[in-house]
C-alpha cells in the first residue's frame, strides 16, 4: 500500500478523476482518494514513480507520504 498527498484536491470531481486514472495504471489493484484529508491510498505492484507519473499527467501535484513504523513497544524511532 502506498500513500500520497495530493495538494490541488479541491473537489469530488477530483476525487473521480484521481481514482480513475490511478485504477487505469497497470498493477494497481485500486485507489482510494480522501477529499477531506487530500490524500489517495493506492495498493498493487505499481511503482511510486509511476503513480507520480500518473497523477501529474491528469493535471495533480504528488508527494509520496512516506509509511510511520513504531516498535513493538510502541515508541516510534
Amino acid at each position: 500500500m502506498k500513500n500520497f498527498a495530493i495538494s490541488n484536491m479541491s473537489c469530488g470531481h477530483c476525487v473521480n478523476t484521481i481514482e480513475t486514472a490511478v485504477n487505469a495504471l497497470p498493477g494497481v489493484t485500486s485507489s482510494q482518494a480522501n477529499l477531506a484529508a487530500k490524500t489517495v491510498t493506492v495498493t498493487g505492484t505499481a511503482s511510486a514513480a509511476e503513480i507520480m507519473e500518473t497523477l501529474s499527467h491528469a493535471g495533480y501535484e504528488a508527494s509520496e507520504i512516506e509509511p510511520v513504523y513504531q516498535r513493538e513497544d510502541g515508541i516510534t524511532p
